[in-house]
């Protein structure tokens, strides 16, 4: 008892000489029992209100050492993981994703600007070999893409196409005689509606076959045949040329015949479709052109519908449009 009043009257003097706003205790007032605890006095209280330290142990939260570099994402509780922010090619790129280097940064593809300009929008899919005309798709794009679109595709090399029809993962494909899908990989794949677009080529070409209404040719050449999409409407452009001709007159035919480059809407037989020039052994007459089944070909005939006579040249010339299936 008595050491520790001593020990609190030297506590005292030092605490009085180190610092004159540090108070003595006054130990007329202050007494300490056998357990060490105040029991009376102004400096007593003051002993009294210093709080209870509080253990904060069990409030620090536990963590996985978090290894490499990145964006920090909490994906459950305590749980910690790094991401990088990726773009899309040819629609978004990124710069610094990590945020290593720096500050993410993010902008539309140089791409983008170019599609925009030039009437193309990047088709972002996986595309496969399906046939000669077809393409099978990662997913559906018939909310986006509809007959008479235009295709650019890399496939060995550039190829242009009309879109035919679009199911949930198929997109049939026109390219008449001009393009055709080979089976090797498929990739940069844009499409367009516009009417015009760069680099798609005015038209593409198709390669009749050419036969007589009735009887047949020695021979047949094509000099000229092509074709343009708008929608779903097609229009043509045929110059060719039969040579030599016989058949069960042995005199004549009432037309020259010839295949589409794409099957017409439901218009029946005979329908008019066309005009165009019809040269008999050198007599140029004035025609028409019609639908000779009403589906695949049409025929090429004279004005007043007479014949085309046995003879070395029998040409047809022929301008014509319709509806496609």
């Amino acid at each position: 008892m008595i050491r520790r009043a001593l020990l609190w009257l030297v506590l005292s003097a030092s605490l009085a000489h180190a610092s004159p706003q540090i108070q003595p205790l006054d130990m007329q007032t202050y007494q300490i029992n056998n357990l060490g605890a105040a029991t009376a006095g102004s400096d007593a209280a003051r002993f009294d209100q210093i709080p209870t330290p509080v253990s904060t142990a069990t409030a620090v939260p536990t963590f996985t050492p978090i290894t490499g570099t990145g964006m920090l994402a909490q994906t459950a509780a305590n749980t910690f993981v790094t991401r990088t922010i990726t773009g899309t090619s040819n629609q978004i790129d990124v710069t610094n994703g990590d945020g290593v280097s720096g500050a993410p940064m993010l902008a539309l593809a140089s791409k983008i600007n170019d599609f925009v300009a030039d009437g193309w929008v990047a088709m972002s899919d996986t595309f496969t070999y399906s046939s000669a005309t077809a393409m099978t798709t990662g997913t559906s794009w018939t909310a986006h893409v509809v007959r008479g679109d235009k295709i650019f595709l890399i496939n060995s090399t550039p190829k242009y196409f009309y879109v035919d029809s679009v199911t949930s993962n198929t997109i049939n494909l026109i390219g008449g005689s001009s393009y055709s899908l080979a089976n090797a990989a498929i990739s940069g794949v844009l499409y367009s509606h516009q009417p015009q677009v760069i680099g798609f080529p005015p038209r593409l070409n198709w390669t009749p076959t050419l036969s007589a209404a009735s009887g047949t040719f020695t021979s047949t050449s094509t000099y000229y045949s092509n074709f343009q999409m708008i929608g779903g409407g097609l229009n043509g452009t045929l110059v060719c040329v039969a040579v030599g001709f016989t058949g069960t007159t042995s005199t004549s035919t009432a037309s020259i015949n010839f295949t589409l480059p794409i099957a017409t809407a439901s218009l029946g037989a005979g329908q008019f479709v066309g005009a165009g020039m019809s040269p008999d052994g050198g007599s140029t007459k004035g025609g028409f052109v019609s639908l000779s089944d009403g589906s695949t070909s049409a025929a090429c005939t004279m004005y007043d519908a007479s014949n085309f006579t046995a003879g070395a040249s029998r040409y047809c010339v022929a301008s014509f449009c319709y509806q496609g299936a």
